[in-house]
């Protein structure tokens, strides 16, 4: 799930899609990288941003064709949002995407369609020092604005 902030500028169907279309991408193809350049909690070590995002349009024209994948649009909150919901195996070629540090891949490329979109900046858990909230954590919040968290991290 993507969301926007509430308070962020409305996205329009295509800018919508596009970015959602992206992260899938890019979780993909962070996912496929390996030593330094998939570090992507270390800034000095990680792949440039440039060549990130260089990898995800090579990916987008070549190869995600090969995923079968749907994105949804929801406004039942009072923020924008979708739902991805996507195969890990590649219909060509039988292989299936690595999942492993799959939340750390997805968190980096949220913050790079942040900028790229120029919506409103969040740090990363593993720059906050907080870990991120979970989906019931966060439902529960909107729901009655209470959170409990575990190891007693502090919420933001």
């Amino acid at each position: 799930m993507l969301s926007v902030p509430k308070n962020d500028r409305t996205l329009n169907d295509d800018e919508l899609a596009n970015l959602s279309q992206r992260h899938l991408a890019s979780v993909i193809v962070l996912s496929r990288l390996q030593g330094d350049e998939s570090q992507v909690k270390q800034p000095e070590k990680r792949i440039s941003d440039t060549k990130l995002n260089q990898l995800v349009n090579k990916f987008i024209e070549l190869e995600l064709p090969a995923y079968d994948f749907f994105i949804a649009r929801h406004s039942d909150k009072e923020h924008d949002h979708t739902h991805i919901v996507a195969s890990r195996v590649n219909n060509l070629d039988g292989k299936s995407i690595r999942t492993w540090n799959n939340y750390a891949h997805s968190e980096h490329s949220a913050r790079l369609l942040e900028r790229e979109f120029q919506l409103t900046p969040v740090p990363n858990s593993w720059e906050s020092k907080q870990k991120a909230m979970t989906r019931n954590q966060l439902e529960r919040v909107e729901s009655d604005g209470t959170s409990r968290r575990r190891n007693n991290a502090p919420s933001y």
